[in-house]
């Protein structure tokens, strides 16, 4: 199957599809909440950004230039979505960061699992947009 933004979206809310599933301050959590690393076996919940490189290994990877194309386009719906919603919890990031603006947020206190999927949501509506406009 190939590889769309919209997709990717898809795609990240298969990886977290509950708050049990999310966490903030690691990048993963074994069941027992300690900080694992991304790709351990037993990391049973990620953070956005764990979730979004995930998403992207999950629905095709690196095997194909224009796949990076993709993985960075969509980097750049997911910080310009979380930049409109929420512009107080990304700690001045800019789009020169994007995954530090994706990191911030999903780490900020305030940030909650209903605020990820919002977020989420949003950047899949926004990536269909885009395929709306370019056909």
């Amino acid at each position: 199957m190939a590889m769309t933004l919209a997709g990717l979206f898809d795609t990240i809310e298969t990886v977290i599809p509950t708050c049990q599933k999310w966490t903030k301050g690691a990048h993963a959590r074994s069941k027992h909440g300690s900080h694992v690393r991304a790709d351990a076996p037993n990391a049973c919940s990620v953070c956005l950004n764990t979730a979004f490189r995930r998403a992207f290994v999950m629905d095709g990877g690196l095997e194909h230039s224009h796949l990076t194309l993709i993985r960075d386009k969509a980097w750049e719906i997911l910080n310009d979505t979380i930049m409109e919603m929420f512009p107080t919890r990304t700690e001045g990031r800019t789009k020169d960061d994007p995954q530090g603006c994706v990191i911030a947020f999903n780490d900020h206190p305030d940030t909650t699992f209903d605020d990820v999927r919002a977020v989420v949501h949003q950047s899949k509506a926004n990536a269909y947009a885009i395929r709306r406009v370019q056909h």
